[in-house]
């Protein structure tokens, strides 16, 4: 079963309640040195990195498509990175160089900003594979759960230089936003989420084994 870009094995339509705090306990990912860790709340059904070529995924200038946005629904009530696959233009000159940020925005495309993250420089390669990039918020943003936000890859100067991968369908719980406009079946690759103090193995598998045995004992009683 796929639960916000998350694979488990699925043990029955009742663990659907287990959506909330499917972050918590298989989004965790060692980051940044000893001691702390990413805690992914929403991704892209697809963990794989879009490839240039594959006859499913595409690469958009960002510069161009702008707005060029994704809606998601957060689990956490907070965000502090987020995550998008970019690659170079391959028609882009040698002295193209491009600033981007992430912008957030709640409820739609044409909300004011409520946060953006620290910008980040590109100057020309000549590269052809994708590659991840990490946006990084200067501090943790407050956020509502359930609420509906725009991410939106945002252009700040430069050339047209960078582009950023979508792949078909992969993300049901929010919109892909190009040029203003909706595009029905398409998601930006993505993974946003925060970084925590890195718990203790004993913290995590209390932590699972509770929420568990709650899940479970809610399936119990509302069974007839």
């Amino acid at each position: 079963m796929n639960i916000h870009g998350l694979h488990f094995t699925t043990w029955g339509a009742r663990w659907g309640a287990l959506a909330l705090v499917v972050p918590f306990l298989l989004g965790v990912w060692p980051a940044r040195g000893q001691g702390v860790v990413k805690l992914y709340d929403q991704a892209v059904a697809c963990p794989d990195i879009p490839v240039p070529g594959d006859g499913h995924s595409h690469f958009l200038l960002v510069s161009t498509n702008a707005p060029f946005m994704q809606s998601f629904v957060p689990a956490l009530s907070q965000i502090g990175f987020v995550e998008v696959a970019l690659r170079y233009w391959g028609l882009a000159k040698p002295s193209a160089s491009e600033t981007l940020a992430i912008s957030l925005r709640p409820d739609s495309s044409i909300s004011p900003i409520i946060a953006s993250s620290l910008p980040l420089s590109f100057t020309y390669e000549s590269r052809y594979e994708a590659f991840v990039v990490e946006f990084v918020f200067p501090d943790p943003v407050n956020i509502t759960p359930g609420q509906k936000y725009f991410l939106e890859v945002a252009h700040l100067s430069g050339q047209d230089l960078m582009t950023a991968g979508e792949v078909p369908g992969s993300y049901p719980l929010g919109e892909f936003v190009i040029l203003g406009r909706v595009a029905p079946g398409h998601a930006l690759w993505f993974r946003e989420g925060v970084v925590i103090p890195e718990p203790g193995t004993v913290g995590l598998l209390v932590l699972g084994t509770a929420l568990l045995f709650c899940s479970a004992r809610r399936g119990r009683s509302e069974a007839p």
